[in-house]
């Protein structure tokens, strides 16, 4: 999963760049930055270590 979230990351903050399905891109990044933040810090927050 980690290359398909990389260049999911890639191509739709290219696309937020130059303007274009904004709608579409910003969702999806959005949803990867909550995923990610409740997989690593969630965790470590609740006392669990790695």
């Amino acid at each position: 999963m980690g290359p398909f979230v990389g260049w999911v990351e890639l191509i739709c903050g290219i696309l937020v760049l130059i303007g274009l399905f904004s709608r579409a891109s910003l969702p999806t990044l959005i949803v990867i930055v909550i995923v990610a933040i409740t997989s690593t810090k969630v965790p470590i927050l609740l006392g669990h270590e790695w």
